[in-house]
């Protein structure tokens, strides 16, 4: 579009012909222009890098507290299918841990209603959450979303756990409760699969369509440090 402005613009002669014939417009107003190198700019770079430190400071601030509860024991670690999102869902970017070899992605802030088989309605609001990392039960990682719960906030009667934290939400559902290799607990929805080793990661196309359906941008590389 702006290369046709540009065009009219300059009174080119014959360019809407031209692109009618499959000639792209933005090759006609680059026609004759002779490419010259910019001398890099140190103002420019450092305001640049002073914002995408602050993005990354405030992104900091959202996602550290994820990561200090992943590795908490007074915080119980809940794996759950994307399969299970039901209607809308809401969250404010998706984001993978730069120097994190294994890539696990984070999403932002996440927000929706989870309709798992048994029909035990389990809600999470704004919690950042976890995908792409191994887990001692039977979702596989790609499918798995991991939600961090309070430990004081669950109560676990038989093989049926209800959560009433802020966050994270059900009653009734049932679970197979297990550590993980470092003695830290985790809750497997019998839903999943229960406790069990999780097969090969696969791509996951549900997970691709939340990122192509989520309002916010896509994804973002992010340095935790």
């Amino acid at each position: 579009m702006l290369s046709g402005l540009l065009l009219r613009e300059r009174q080119a002669p014959g360019w809407e012909l031209a692109v009618e014939d499959g000639t792209p417009p933005v090759e006609l107003a680059l026609a004759g222009v002779t490419p010259a190198p910019q001398p890099d700019d140190p103002a420019l770079q450092a305001s640049v890098r002073k914002v995408v430190d602050a993005r990354n400071a405030s992104l900091a601030t959202q996602i550290e507290p994820m990561l200090a509860h992943m590795e908490s024991p007074e915080y119980t670690r809940l794996p759950v299918s994307f399969d299970w999102i039901a209607g809308s869902f809401d969250v404010d970017g998706f984001y993978y841990l730069a120097d994190d070899p294994a890539r696990p992605e984070l999403l932002l802030n996440f927000t929706a209603e989870l309709d798992p088989p048994s029909g035990v309605a389990i809600s999470v609001q704004e919690l950042t959450a976890m995908t792409g990392i191994s887990t001692p039960c039977a979702l596989s990682a790609e499918d798995a979303l991991v939600l961090t719960i309070p430990t004081a906030d669950l109560t676990v009667a038989g093989e049926k756990a209800t959560a009433t934290s802020p966050n994270v939400t059900f009653s009734g559902l049932e679970v197979e409760a297990t550590p993980d290799l470092d003695g830290l607990p985790w809750l497997c929805p019998v839903d999943g699969g229960g406790i069990g080793d999780a097969p090969p990661a696969e791509a996951n196309p549900l997970l691709d369509e939340l990122r192509a359906r989520s309002p916010h941008s896509p994804r973002r590389r992010v340095d935790a440090n």
